[in-house]
């Protein structure tokens, strides 16, 4: 375990084990910071590299405009910086060429290698996440330095994975500074290090590029072998024409045991939260409204009463968007207040707002959310912290797919 780095950064292995670990994802304005949205009911700690960021200021300047840009799509909610550390360095070795690298992926960093960052180093950065009312301190550890030099110092090293792993546009020559394609499931040297005869691997993976290997022209993605079970589609990073996907590692959750329906309701109000699809022919005309994502919208708008049919952004938190919806409520005559919401991004809350939303007082009505996917309904009907807890449970590769620790990179291979 490398000790002195934990040590450097105040980590705990149980807060590795714990965390979100994302290298230098893509973001318009510079760092992403999705992931504290949308899992921030499941972890605290979040782990964050960038080897093209040379300067603390340049960092906390990015972070400053990005919030700024999320804040719409979070209210009544919110995201703030509390506070910033000073900066401090970290071992050079951090920058080196990593370990069991191809012909094509050495040539790749010593390219990307020409306009990284000379000293490596750190800053750790609070922030506050208040969803319904309820404020949740979250710790980002911002680190200049190299992505997968760090997953091994941090993980491979150690033992451990983290319990979350996101790759969003993380590869050369895009928005985020790492060196190679993170989201490469198909023989990448971070997808190497995850089908290792000895390392566990993290329990969820969201990953996601604007030509993500395995979508069809249907948009359907191909299994990955090492994660079969596609758990969330579409969850807004950054911008709306980014593909995503959230993948569990196994498929052996008894997600089909838990109740396909889940019922909040309030003095006034009353949330049905489902995860059936929407059949917009058979039940689109039995609602007053319908808030759907871009893509379910511009086939409603053919089918059903223009004016019943309402965008939404994949952006939005569940938060704003049930905000919105009751607010177009009160709006229409009394009995004519049901409303269908199609969820185009994970429920990040564990029902927190869902139940604040129908406590609340404000005219009635019904809302029915139709979630197309298990990731999207799994932590409200199981709530964060059981969620957490099985995300936390050792996973280690498949003994098919896994690569003997003695291989070559330019041996690694996966049949499919």
């Amino acid at each position: 375990m490398n000790e002195s780095l934990l040590s450097l950064l105040g980590l705990s292995p149980q807060q590795l084990s714990r965390s979100a670990f994302y290298p230098a994802c893509g973001s318009s304005w510079g760092i992403d910071l999705k992931p504290l949205v949308t899992f921030s009911h499941l972890t605290t700690t979040f782990i964050y590299s960038d080897y093209h960021r040379a300067r603390p200021d340049e960092v906390l300047f990015a972070i400053h405009r990005k919030l700024s840009a999320m804040e719409p799509s979070l209210l009544p909610g919110s995201l703030r910086m509390v506070s910033a550390s000073e900066p401090f360095s970290l071992p050079r070795s951090l920058l080196k060429m990593p370990d069991g690298l191809n012909e094509w992926e050495q040539a790749e960093f010593r390219q990307a290698s020409r306009e990284a960052i000379e000293s490596p180093w750190a800053m750790h950065i609070l922030f506050e996440r208040v969803v319904a009312g309820q404020a949740r301190r979250i710790r980002l550890c911002f680190l200049a330095t190299e992505g997968l030099n760090l997953y091994d110092a941090l993980f491979t090293s150690s033992g451990l994975a983290p319990a979350i792993l996101c790759t969003v546009v993380s590869g050369a020559g895009s928005f985020g500074g790492g060196f190679t394609s993170f989201e490469d499931a198909r023989g990448g040297a971070l997808y190497r290090r995850l089908a290792s005869a000895t390392s566990p691997i993290p329990s969820l993976w969201t990953r996601g590029c604007y030509y993500l290997q395995g979508y069809t022209n249907s948009d359907v993605l191909a299994p990955c072998p090492l994660y079969p079970m596609i758990v969330a589609k579409n969850v807004g990073w950054d911008c709306d024409s980014l593909k995503t996907v959230s993948t569990f590692a196994s498929d052996s959750w008894a997600l089909r045991s838990l109740p396909r329906e889940k019922f909040f309701a309030g003095p006034h109000r009353r949330i049905t939260l489902s995860n059936r699809p929407l059949d917009l022919l058979s039940e689109g005309s039995q609602y007053d409204a319908l808030f759907l994502p871009p893509n379910l919208a511009l086939k409603a708008w053919g089918k059903l009463p223009r004016g019943r049919v309402t965008e939404t952004s994949f952006d939005e938190s569940t938060e704003a968007v049930l905000h919105r919806v009751w607010k177009h409520l009160e709006m229409l005559p009394p009995g004519r207040r049901r409303a269908c919401l199609v969820s185009s991004s994970v429920v990040e809350d564990d029902g927190v707002s869902i139940a604040e939303s129908v406590r609340l007082g404000g005219g009635e009505g019904q809302i029915d959310i139709r979630v197309a996917y298990p990731l999207d309904f799994i932590d409200v009907r199981l709530e964060g912290r059981a969620v957490m807890d099985l995300l936390t449970s050792p996973v280690r590769a498949p003994s098919a797919l896994r690569y003997p620790a003695s291989l070559k990179a330019s041996q690694c291979v996966i049949n499919e």
